[in-house]
């Protein structure tokens, strides 16, 4: 319980203000109200920085408001100071989030590992998350963004797959065809185990092929 100098007393519990005193006679008396107030000043007149330092006082200061019952939130005067500090962070927050994705998915890939088609895909594909990482509205929706364009990339295949991909077909159409190349019924046989084998050999070969040169 305070006491106003004309004798009046308030308790920090009472409900309403008593007679004789104004709400500026109450912040004065309590101190958890005047700490808030305080903490909300340091924010207030200067631009908002996306840094630690800000965090941390903005965190300070909505942490001790938080903390105040409903009755002392009433009598900080200068909320509204926390509130635009806290929304001023926020979107130098999910700018900077924003700035990070697209960086990320601008190197997500080399470009010099695809072929002329995929290429075009490839650029696509980043513009198209470019854009949806811009219209992001929050951090969650630049990360979802984000996973998505990466998700298209990871199915545009590069150079070295499309040729390990026609390489496997060439072994399997060499194989076809070497099986095909003569009639066994042909032969008589112990000819026919020399086929079989001859084509057994080729098969190894083929398989162990590294270029379409070797498959040849």
């Amino acid at each position: 319980t305070f006491t106003k100098a004309e004798g009046v007393e308030w308790s920090s519990g009472a409900d309403g203000i008593p007679e004789g005193w104004t709400v500026q006679d109450k912040v004065e008396v309590d101190p958890d109200v005047l700490e808030v107030i305080d903490l909300i000043d340091e924010l207030a007149g200067v631009d908002v920085e996306y840094t630690d330092e800000w965090k941390e006082k903005i965190e300070a200061a909505r942490e001790a408001y938080d903390a105040l019952t409903d009755e002392q939130k009433e009598l900080v005067e200068n909320y509204s100071v926390l509130t635009g500090a806290e929304a001023d962070y926020d979107a130098l927050a999910l700018a900077a989030a924003k700035e990070a994705a697209k960086s990320e998915l601008e190197t997500y890939k080399n470009a010099d590992d695809y072929r002329d088609a995929q290429k075009t895909e490839l650029a696509d594909a980043i513009n198209d998350g470019n854009t949806a990482i811009d219209a992001a509205t929050d951090i969650d929706a630049v990360n979802t963004a984000l996973a998505n364009a990466k998700a298209v990339i990871d199915g545009i295949k590069t150079d070295a797959e499309l040729t390990a991909e026609e390489l496997a077909a060439a072994k399997e159409n060499a194989k076809a065809e070497l099986a095909a190349y003569k009639n066994a019924d042909d032969y008589r046989d112990a000819q026919k185990t020399e086929l079989a084998n001859a084509i057994n050999d080729g098969n190894t070969s083929i398989d162990a092929a590294t270029d379409f040169d070797a498959v040849a």
